[in-house]
C-alpha cells in the first residue's frame, strides 16, 4: 500500500496569509497542516511511501516535506507529483500518479484538514466489501459550511450523495483506493465526484464507514486559528509531533523549540501560539506593560510598537482579526 496527500489546492480563501506560502505548508502549533494526516497514515498503516501533489508555492510546500525532525520521526519518503504548470483536479492528481501507484492500493488524504481516521478500521471495511473504492464518512450538525451529504445502505454500500447541507454525514476526504479504479480515470483535469465516486456508487464499487472523529478546517482565518487552539485538546495524540517543534511555557502558550527557557517580563496569555525569531520577540517580552494574547496566532513578530491582541492572526503583511 501507498499513501497520496492532496495539496495542489490555491488557498484563496487564506489570503493573505498564502500569497507565498502553500494552504496545507501553514504550520499549526509549529507543525505543517499536511504532516498530521501523513504521520498518522504512515504510523496506522505502516506506510514509508507518500505522494503528495503541489501547485502554488511549490517551494514551501517541498521544504515541508523535507524537513529533517519530521521525516524522522515518520519515516515517510515523499514522491513530489508537480501540477504547477495546471491544476488537475482531485481525480486528475489520482491520474497523475497512476503508474507510481501501480496495483497497489492507495490510501488518500486531503492535505489542507486535520482528520486522523482509523485507517485499519477503514482498512478491514476495504478488504472486506471487495469493492474498488472506501471512503471515510462522519456526521457533521450545524456546521458553519455546507458539505454533500452521503447516504449508505445496511452494508456500508454508498447509494447516493445529496445536495450540500449543514448537517447530515459528510465524505472526510480519507479514502482507501485500488490502483486499478485508477487505470479508468480519463486524461487531464478531472473531478473525483464525476470520475469516481457517482460511477463507482452506481456500479455498487463504493463502499464508506463512518466514524465520529475531530475534523479540523484550516480553509479559513477563523478555522485556521481555531485549529491552534483546539488541535491538542481534540486530539491529543498529535501532541509528540508537536513537540518536535514548538514547546508548551504555559498552558496553551506554545513558542518555537528553540527559545530560551526562562520567564519573561510581559504576559502572555494563552491560548496563544507565537512563531518566529526570539529575538523579533525580545521587545515585547522583555517589556513589563505587555499583555499578548490570549488567542493570538503570530506567526511572525507584529511591527514594533504594536502589541499582539486576542483574536488575531499576525503574518508578515499585517494582521486579520478571527
Amino acid at each position: 500500500m501507498k499513501g497520496f496527500i492532496l495539496a495542489a489546492g490555491l488557498g484563496t480563501r487564506l489570503r493573505p496569509l498564502t500569497e507565498r506560502v502553500a494552504k496545507p505548508a501553514l504550520p499549526v502549533l509549529g507543525v505543517p497542516t499536511f504532516w498530521f494526516g501523513a504521520w498518522h497514515m504512515a504510523r496506522e498503516l505502516g506506510l514509508t511511501e507518500i505522494a503528495i501533489n503541489f501547485s502554488h508555492a511549490p517551494d514551501t510546500l517541498r521544504a515541508a516535506a523535507l524537513d529533517p525532525d519530521l521525516i524522522a520521526a515518520s519515516g515517510v519518503k515523499f514522491h513530489f507529483s508537480d501540477e504547477s504548470s495546471e491544476l488537475l483536479g482531485s481525480s486528475g492528481a489520482l491520474w497523475k500518479i497512476r503508474d507510481w501507484v501501480g496495483a497497489s492500493s492507495l490510501a488518500v488524504l486531503n492535505g489542507d484538514c486535520i482528520c486522523l481516521p482509523t485507517w485499519k478500521r477503514l482498512q478491514k471495511q476495504h478488504q472486506k466489501a471487495k469493492g474498488l473504492m472506501t471512503i471515510h464518512l462522519r456526521h457533521h450538525q450545524g456546521s458553519a459550511e455546507s458539505y454533500t451529504v452521503v447516504q449508505c445502505d445496511a452494508h456500508g454500500r454508498v447509494t447516493d450523495f445529496l445536495p450540500k447541507a449543514q448537517s447530515g454525514v459528510m465524505f472526510t476526504g480519507a479514502s482507501l483506493i485500488e490502483g486499478l479504479a485508477l487505470r479508468r480515470l480519463p486524461t487531464g483535469k478531472s473531478e473525483l465526484m464525476a470520475t469516481l465516486l457517482k460511477p463507482l456508487s452506481e456500479e455498487r464499487q463504493l463502499f464508506a464507514t463512518v466514524e465520529d472523529v475531530p475534523w479540523l478546517d484550516t480553509g479559513s482565518p477563523a478555522t485556521y486559528a481555531e485549529a491552534h487552539f483546539s488541535l491538542l485538546a481534540v486530539l491529543p495524540a498529535l501532541r509528540p509531533l508537536v513537540e518536535l517543534k514548538m514547546r508548551e511555557t504555559a498552558p496553551g502558550v506554545w513558542v518555537p523549540r528553540g527559545w530560551p527557557a526562562g520567564r519573561w517580563r510581559a504576559t502572555v496569555q494563552g491560548p496563544a501560539c507565537l512563531y518566529g525569531e526570539y529575538d523579533e520577540w525580545r521587545p515585547f517580552l522583555d517589556d513589563p506593560s505587555s499583555s499578548i494574547g490570549p488567542r493570538v496566532v503570530a506567526l511572525v513578530a507584529p511591527p514594533r510598537g504594536s502589541k499582539p491582541l486576542g483574536g488575531e492572526i499576525y503574518f508578515a503583511g499585517g494582521r486579520i482579526p478571527v
